[in-house]
């Protein structure tokens, strides 16, 4: 066999740096939820997106597996509620995603304290720089509307 254990060592290459792309990329969710939350203002910011990304093209079952906990509630709810704007963006289009995915998962996520965090950001104005978060956080309530969890206002 030509091929040795001396030959899978490469110089230069970071081996930890690969434990954590298989990392990622084994459980995008479970990794990314620390980074968004407590990582540097940038990391911050690109691991937000990297989740919304994540919760709007796959399952929730597989992207963040065992993450239907308590736990997973508080953290996206702190997404929702994050001082920079793009980050509560994001944190409330991973929102949405998990609203429009599934409807028990919806009921679980309305059940939550999200409901009350969605209403206050809805019924904000939306300024020029808080204009999406706000839409996005009425497209939410407009999403539980539509599966008959809240009652519209009239």
């Amino acid at each position: 066999m030509a091929l040795s254990m001396v030959s899978l060592f490469i110089p230069g290459f970071h081996w930890l740096r690969l434990a954590g792309l298989l990392l990622l990329l084994l459980l995008p969710g479970k990794a990314l939820i620390p980074l968004a939350l407590e990582g540097t203002d940038v990391g911050k910011v690109k691991a937000a997106h990297a989740l919304a990304k994540i919760a709007a093209v796959s399952n929730p079952d597989i992207a963040f597996p065992g993450e239907r906990t308590t736990q997973w509630l508080e953290i996206l709810q702190r997404l929702c509620l994050h001082d920079q704007l793009s980050v509560q963006h994001r944190g409330l289009v991973i929102a949405y995603n998990l609203l429009a995915a599934d409807a028990e998962l919806a009921k679980k996520l309305v059940e939550s304290e999200l409901l009350e965090i969605l209403t206050v950001v809805g019924k904000q104005e939306p300024e020029e720089k808080k204009a999406e978060v706000v839409q996005t956080a009425r497209e939410c309530l407009i999403k539980c509307m539509d599966y008959g969890f809240i009652k519209p206002v009239s």
